[in-house]
C-alpha cells in the first residue's frame, strides 16, 4: 500500500532526524495499520517504536548507556 510506504519512509526520515516523538508517532499509526497483514514488517515498525523510545529516554536521562553500548549508538 502507497500510504504505508509513506509513513514508513517518513517515521524513518523523523528517526534519523533525531525527532523520535514525531518518528513513534508515525511508527504506532503505521503499526495500527499494518497489524495482521504482514508479520515481518509489523515486528519491523515496533521494533523502531522501541528504539525511538530508548533513545527519547536516553535523551532525557532517564536511562544510562553502558560504555561498551554507546559505541553502538
Amino acid at each position: 500500500n502507497q500510504d504505508e510506504v509513506y509513513l514508513r519512509s517518513l517515521a524513518d526520515t523523523l528517526f534519523l532526524l533525531e525527532d523520535y516523538d514525531g518518528a513513534y508517532s508515525n511508527y504506532k499509526t503505521l503499526a495500527a495499520e499494518i497489524k495482521g497483514k504482514s508479520n515481518r514488517l509489523y515486528s519491523n515498525v515496533i521494533e523502531m517504536q522501541n528504539l525511538c523510545t530508548m533513545m527519547r529516554e536516553i535523551l532525557a536521562g532517564k536511562t544510562t548507556v553502558s560504555k561498551s553500548a554507546s559505541r553502538h549508538i
